[in-house]
């Protein structure tokens, strides 16, 4: 059967492309001070870190900007943000620890917590980001002007990104409204209206997206996803084909093919776009999966392989663990199960209790993971 829902967002989906974010990032360096040395008035903590703003910026504000640092910050651990608003508009600072805001990973999470920011928290006001090395003591400053549409779009994206999916819909819905014929603000529509089990609408936001871009593989995974969502396994397939003709690096678009593939009973066609996927990014969901094949294929012997090999590589990926063991058991091999029983029972107690206090709902429980925990 297929697997619950989720939606396709991720920090890194929102498809800024790492030249345009060098771009922006890369302008020429102004001279400001320190974010550290500013006067400030009042402070928000989210987790570790302290988000301080000054008036207008209300409390709310500072506090919604200092959730979506939080999402978006891609990583770079000990990162903090302060907001100040003018007549000329905002600052808002980012402070790295020694080169970590220069990693690809965190210099698109400051470009994009600056849209956020515009957008959602600030209403679109022009905003100018301060990204600073406090190590270096190395500076580089955008200014961030956004149109009407890209308001509505970005204030979409940091909705989703907080949750709020309802509301975001209705923003992607302006975006759209305003510019007809963008095809990344058709399909973001049509994700949010897919998450909300709006099909028919998503549907045809996915189809007027192909309509203008045949060959966007996105709009064919999207499509995929959807069919597949609603048991047309067979339907499914040729848009996920099309989607790794278009885009042969496109590992989800590859993971989510094989899944198709398993379900329908297509073992070796399965196996290949599993280990297509693991060959471009390996995961321990991905090896799970292909555990997992393996399993059904009854080729008991490779599966155990497949699942030690995952927990080589991930050894905190409790499904690996749990998968493997119960194979071992399977396989007649009991007595070396307990202590991965043990093991994958530890990682599930501990992912229980680091649990957000808003858990995602099914639709969204699978925006990292691959299709054992839900489509």
């Amino acid at each position: 059967m297929p697997r619950a829902r989720e939606f396709g967002y991720t920090s890194s989906a929102v498809n800024l492309h790492v030249g345009l974010l060098t771009a922006l990032l890369g302008t020429s360096a102004m001279s400001v001070p320190p974010a550290a040395t500013q006067p400030r008035s009042n402070e928000v903590r989210v987790g570790t870190k302290v988000v301080s703003y000054e008036a207008p910026v209300t409390g709310e504000q500072a506090g919604e900007l200092a959730a979506l640092l939080e999402r978006t910050r891609g990583g770079a651990e000990g990162v903090s943000a302060r907001l100040s608003g003018s007549e000329d508009g905002y600052s808002l600072w980012l402070a790295f620890p020694g080169e970590t805001w220069r990693q690809p990973q965190s210099l698109q999470s400051a470009s994009l917590a600056g849209r956020l920011a515009s957008a959602a928290v600030l209403d679109g006001a022009p905003l100018t980001v301060h990204v600073s090395d406090s190590a270096l003591e190395s500076r580089q400053t955008v200014r961030i002007e956004l149109a009407p549409e890209d308001i509505f779009f970005y204030r979409g994206e940091a909705l989703v990104v907080l949750q709020r999916n309802v509301a975001a819909i209705e923003q992607f819905r302006r975006a759209v409204e305003l510019r007809s014929k963008e095809t990344r603000y058709l399909l973001r529509y049509g994700e949010a209206l897919f998450l909300d089990w709006r099909d028919a609408e998503a549907e045809r936001a996915f189809r007027t997206a192909l309509e203008l871009e045949p060959n966007n593989a996105r709009a064919h995974f999207l499509m995929g996803k959807l069919t597949f969502q609603v048991g047309q396994l067979n339907e499914a397939l040729p848009f996920y084909r099309r989607a790794v003709e278009l885009q042969p690096d496109f590992v989800r678009a590859h993971e989510m093919l094989a899944s198709t593939y398993d379900l329908l009973g297509r073992f070796d066609a399965a196996i290949a776009h599993y280990e297509r996927a693991i060959q471009l990014a390996p995961s321990g969901t991905l090896y799970n999966e292909l555990g997992i094949t393996y399993r059904n294929k009854k080729q008991i012997v490779e599966a155990i392989a497949q699942f030690r090999a995952g927990i080589e590589l991930f050894p905190d990926h409790a499904l690996l663990h749990r998968n493997l063991a119960s194979t071992l058991v399977t396989a007649g091999r009991g007595d070396q199960s307990g202590p991965v029983f043990s093991r994958a029972l530890q990682l599930h107690r501990r992912a229980a209790e680091s649990e957000p206090e808003n858990p995602r709902s099914p639709r969204e429980s699978r925006l990292h993971d691959g299709p054992s925990s839900g489509l």
